[in-house]
């Protein structure tokens, strides 16, 4: 009952399935005739190799141009992330710069209420008198 595999992978085989799962392959005695000893369950079976995806071979020197090229472009875009960082930082801080220099020149008091700035004048107000 063992495995005759020594035939082509296209030429059918027998195959005897038995109750307790195992399976028995051996070749053909003619076409399409198989020879058993037993009763059972047979048939013919074709053995496919699997499928595989043709996978390219890649050059040495393709993979490193490749690589080059894939390397500057990330060095290029890290370089613009930190050139647009940079001017960020700086024109929050020229932004603090001018708004403090106007709060600093400002002629009237200013409050915060919120997030809002605004002018305030000073409480003026006359005094109260008692009329008889």
């Amino acid at each position: 009952m063992a495995s005759d595999m020594t035939g082509s992978s296209t030429r059918p085989l027998c195959a005897s399935f038995e109750g307790d799962g195992k399976v028995t392959l051996k070749n053909q005695a003619s076409p399409n005739v198989c020879i058993v000893t037993r009763d059972g369950h047979f048939g013919l079976v074709v053995e496919t190799p699997p499928l595989m995806p043709v996978r390219k071979k890649i050059s040495r020197w393709k993979l490193a141009v490749g690589s080059s090229i894939g390397a500057a472009l990330g060095a290029f875009l890290l370089g613009l992330l930190l050139v647009a960082m940079v001017i960020k930082v700086k024109k929050k801080a020229r932004m603090e710069e001018l708004e403090r220099r106007a709060y600093e020149e400002e002629v009237l008091q200013v409050s915060m209420v919120g997030h809002f700035r605004g002018p305030t004048a000073p409480a003026t107000r006359t005094t109260p008198t008692i009329e008889y």
